[in-house]
C-alpha cells in the first residue's frame, strides 16, 4: 500500500486519492497519535464484511437462544446448549412438534399467578384462567375462574379452595397436577399444559416491554392494598387510558377492595392486562428488535414455569402470528348476579367460618357448558330466543316431604324460562321415592334447547322417571321432571354485610385445609 503523506496539524485536512493493486480508494482523514509513524490503511473485502456481520447475528441468535429457554423453567428437563439453540432455531422459523390437543382443533393452557417466595401466600394461585386456542378458526378464549371456589382435590372426596390446590400438589410431590386435574373436572376440558408466573416475573415482564397501555374503566382508590411483609399501602389509579409500568400493571391486576365487583371485577382486569401483553408483545419493534426480546427475556428469569416441552414453543410461536387477536372471546365465573353460575356459601373450620363459592345448580354442569362454547359469540341471547319458541309444557312431580324445596325450583324456573308453561304437583304415592331429579322428555326432542337447559342448571339426570310420576293419560307434558331433593333456594343477592366481609378478606391467607364437601354431586 502507498504510504501517505501526513500534514501538521494546522493544515487543512484534505482526502488524497491513492490506487491501490486492488481498487481505488479515499486516503485517511484520521488524525493520529504519532504525527510521525506511518500508518496503513485496512479495507476489507465485501465478502469479509458479510462474514463479520453474519458471525455478529449468529452470535446474538445464539445468546438469545439460550436466554430464551433458559428464561423458562421447563419442568423435569434441563437443557442443553445445543438444546438452547436448535429450539430457539425452530422458534424463528416458526417450527416445532404438534401440539397436543392440535388434532381435535382446541389446544386449552391452564394459566396460574401466585405470590412467589417473597411474598405471603407465596403457593396460592389467586389468578386461574384457562386460555383456549382454536386451531381451525384461529381464535382465543379465556375462561377465569375465582380463587374462593370450592373444588375437588383429585378422587380424594375432599374439596377446598382452588388457589390452595397447587400448595397441596407442592406437598404431594405433584406440582401443578392436582390443580390441572380439578380444573380440567370443573370445565369438563381436556387441559394439554400449564404455565405459571410469580408477581416478580410479572413485573420485570411488563417493564422489559417497556409498559402496557390499559383502559381503566373507573377510578381506582385502595388504602389498603396488601404489600410485602404484611403491610398496606395506598393505591390509586385515574379512570381512562393508562400506560402502566410493571409495578402499577402488577397492583392494577391484584387490587380488589375498592371494586364493587371483587374477585370478579379482578379476574376482568387480569384478562384485560392479558391482551394488552399479547399486543404489546407482538408489536413489531419489540419481536424485530434482538435487543429488546433479550432483555425482555432475561427479566423473565426463572419466573415462568411451564410444562410445555422445549420442542413445542415454535409451534405455539407460529400459532400465536396467525390468531385472531381482535376477537377475544372472554368469560368471568361469578357470583352475586341473577345469571352467574355461582352462588355463596360458608363452611366451618377450625379457625372458623370460611368464605366459599359453589356451583349454583349443585353441578358443574353449567360451567362446563360454558366452556364448551367459550368461541361462540351471544349463545345466550340466541338460546334464550329459541327456549322462547319451543314454549314448552314442564310438569315437576314431587312428594309432600320435598314439596317446599321444589315449589323454590317451579318459582324460579317460571323466571328463567318466561316462555314455558310450568306445573308442580305433589303426590303421596312417591313418598318412599329417595332422593332425585330425574327429567324426562316426554315428545321425543321437541323442545331440545329447553330440555338442556333445565340439565345443565339445575343439575337434573336425563332418564325415565318412574310410572306414578308420569302424568294420567298422555298430558300435555314435554318434559317430566321428578323433583325430589332437599335445599334448592332460588338465587338470593348477597347483603351488603356478606360483600363487604368477602371484599375484606386479605389475599395473603394461608390454604384451605380439605373439607368434605356437600356442595356439588
Amino acid at each position: 500500500m502507498a504510504k501517505m503523506k501526513l500534514m501538521s496539524p494546522i493544515s487543512p485536512i484534505k482526502p488524497t486519492a491513492t490506487r491501490h493493486k486492488r481498487g481505488f480508494s479515499l486516503g485517511s482523514t484520521v488524525a493520529t497519535l504519532a504525527p510521525t509513524e506511518n500508518r496503513r490503511c485496512i479495507f476489507l473485502p465485501f465478502t469479509t464484511i458479510v462474514i463479520i456481520l453474519f458471525a455478529f447475528l449468529i452470535g446474538t441468535a445464539l445468546v438469545i437462544g439460550v436466554r430464551f429457554t433458559r428464561s423458562f423453567h421447563f419442568e423435569n428437563r434441563e437443557l442443553s446448549f445445543i438444546d438452547s439453540v436448535r429450539i430457539f432455531g425452530d422458534t424463528l422459523l416458526g417450527t416445532g412438534s404438534t401440539l397436543k390437543g392440535e388434532s381435535d382443533g382446541r389446544v386449552n393452557i391452564l394459566l396460574l399467578g401466585r405470590a412467589g417466595e417473597k411474598y405471603p401466600g407465596r403457593n396460592l394461585t389467586d389468578t386461574i384462567m384457562l386460555l383456549s386456542i382454536d386451531t381451525a378458526k384461529q381464535r382465543i378464549g379465556l375462561l377465569s375462574l375465582p380463587r374462593d371456589l370450592f373444588a375437588p382435590i383429585g378422587k380424594s372426596g375432599l374439596s377446598t379452595k382452588l388457589n390452595s390446590l397447587y400448595q397441596i400438589g407442592l406437598n404431594e410431590n405433584e406440582g401443578v397436577g392436582i390443580l390441572r386435574e380439578s380444573v380440567s373436572h370443573i370445565t369438563g376440558q381436556p387441559i394439554q399444559y400449564s404455565a405459571m408466573i410469580d408477581f416478580d416475573g410479572f413485573e420485570r415482564m411488563i417493564d422489559a416491554l417497556g409498559g402496557i397501555q390499559v383502559e381503566v374503566k373507573r377510578d381506582i382508590y385502595d388504602t389498603r392494598y396488601p404489600g410485602k411483609n404484611y403491610s398496606y399501602e395506598t393505591f390509586e389509579l385515574s379512570k381512562g387510558w393508562q400506560k402502566l409500568d410493571g409495578k402499577t400493571a402488577l397492583k392494577y391486576a391484584r387490587e380488589r377492595h375498592d371494586d364493587p365487583d371483587g374477585d370478579f371485577g379482578r379476574a376482568k382486569r387480569q384478562q384485560d392486562i392479558m391482551q394488552a401483553v399479547r399486543d404489546r408483545v407482538w408489536s413489531m419493534p419489540t419481536i424485530l428488535n434482538p435487543f429488546a426480546l433479550s432483555s425482555f427475556l432475561q427479566s423473565l428469569g426463572e419466573s415462568i414455569t411451564t410444562d410445555i416441552a422445549p420442542e413445542e414453543v415454535g409451534r405455539f410461536v407460529e400459532l400465536a402470528r396467525k390468531l385472531d387477536t381482535k376477537n377475544v372471546s372472554t368469560i368471568v365465573v361469578d357470583a352475586w348476579k341473577k345469571e352467574s353460575l355461582l352462588r355463596v356459601s360458608h363452611i366451618n373450620t377450625a379457625n372458623g367460618r370460611a368464605f366459599i363459592l359453589v356451583p349454583r345448580s349443585g353441578t358443574w354442569s353449567e360451567i362446563q357448558d360454558a366452556a364448551k362454547h367459550l368461541f361462540e359469540e351471544n349463545i345466550r341471547s340466541k338460546r334464550e330466543a329459541t327456549m322462547k319458541d319451543e314454549a314448552a309444557h314442564i310438569l315437576i312431580v314431587t312428594t309432600p316431604a320435598y314439596r317446599t324445596s321444589a315449589e323454590a325450583l317451579t318459582a324460579d324456573l317460571r323466571e328463567t324460562f318466561p316462555g314455558a308453561s310450568v306445573k308442580l304437583e305433589s303426590r303421596s304415592t312417591l313418598e318412599k321415592t329417595t332422593e332425585t331429579a330425574i327429567i324426562q322428555d316426554m315428545r321425543g326432542l321437541r323442545t331440545p334447547y329447553t330440555l338442556d337447559s333445565l340439565v345443565a342448571r339445575y343439575g337434573l339426570d336425563p332418564g325415565t322417571v318412574s310410572e306414578a310420576a308420569t302424568p294420567t293419560g298422555r298430558g300435555d307434558a314435554d318434559l317430566v321432571i321428578l323433583y325430589t331433593r332437599s335445599g334448592f333456594a332460588p338465587f338470593t343477592a348477597p347483603d351488603t354485610e356478606t360483600v363487604d366481609a368477602v371484599l375484606n378478606t386479605p389475599d395473603f391467607q394461608e390454604p384451605l385445609a380439605p373439607q368434605e364437601n356437600r356442595f356439588t354431586r
